[in-house]
């Protein structure tokens, strides 16, 4: 049976039968959301929904201010719920979208893990230089492995990651793609369950950083993703992940990251 959510700007209910809805508040301008729809639409805009809309009765607000208040108080309420209605509709400009969204997120952490996980490997092996110069052939050798560098990598990123989830909500790739990481409650993550988050997305979503198991652990997410709406590790520590419109700056932002990362490697690459 499908199921739905609703939306009043603020708060999202739900999920719930189209005869649960029949006994709530809804409007035509009330922003609904369903498995498979893309982003939230409002009441009116749902061929379903006409049922519904069509036992809506009509205001009675004007009315009653004009018969039954005072000019000066009627002057008053008609501007707190002018007022209102604006508030509303602010709110619903602002709403996050928490339909799944498989491609953003994976381009988003894959950013986060070359600037955070890779760069990181520079400062690292100036140390490594500094401080134990006998190391430094074994070091280079054991960075012309590709799969021990991606490994490394990730490791070193994995705490700095939660602590960013944990203190911002998002991580520096995930802000530029207008992603959010909050609880159930809308609260931040604790860094505890930031830390558990990243350690199972790299298991269960990256595979370890190894190729070949990387490749199935990816699909296995992206078909759970656009199935149930969720990853499992979201699901273990019943965190949400929420999304801001991706209008024109967020392109162009996406596009400058993916630019630069390429720039990094040739330069890399040539050294």
């Amino acid at each position: 049976m499908k199921k739905y959510f609703f939306s009043d700007g603020k708060d999202k209910q739900g999920p719930f039968s189209l005869e649960e809805l029949k006994n709530k508040d809804i409007k035509k301008e009330t922003l609904i959301w369903f498995q498979g729809l893309e982003d939230w639409k409002p009441a009116e805009e749902i061929k379903e929904f006409e049922e519904i809309l069509e036992l809506i009765p009509p205001p009675i607000v004007a009315d009653y201010i004009e018969t039954n208040i005072e000019d000066s108080v009627a002057d008053g309420m008609i501007e707190k719920i002018v007022n209102d209605v604006e508030n509303q509709d602010d709110k619903c400009n602002n709403l996050l979208d928490t339909a799944p969204h498989p491609w953003r997120r994976l381009l988003a952490r894959t950013a986060d893990f070359f600037f955070g996980g890779y760069l990181m490997l520079i400062p690292i092996s100036y140390a490594v230089g500094y401080f134990s110069p006998q190391s430094v052939d074994g070091y280079v050798e054991l960075l012309e492995n590709p799969i021990v560098v991606a490994f490394i990598a990730y490791l070193v990123w994995i705490p700095f990651e939660a602590m960013f989830i944990s203190f911002m909500g998002t991580t520096p790739s995930k802000w530029i793609f207008g992603i959010r990481v909050i609880s159930k409650t809308g609260e931040k993550l604790s860094f505890t369950n930031s830390l558990h988050r990243v350690f199972l997305v790299f298991v269960q979503g990256d595979g370890l950083a190894i190729p070949l198991v990387t490749l199935f652990t990816r699909i296995s997410a992206y078909k759970r993703l656009t199935k149930t709406g969720t990853t499992l590790w979201d699901t273990s520590i019943n965190s949400l992940v929420v999304y801001k419109s991706f209008g024109v700056i967020r392109v162009l932002s996406s596009i400058f990251v993916y630019l630069a990362m390429l720039v990094i490697l040739t330069l890399l690459n040539s050294v």
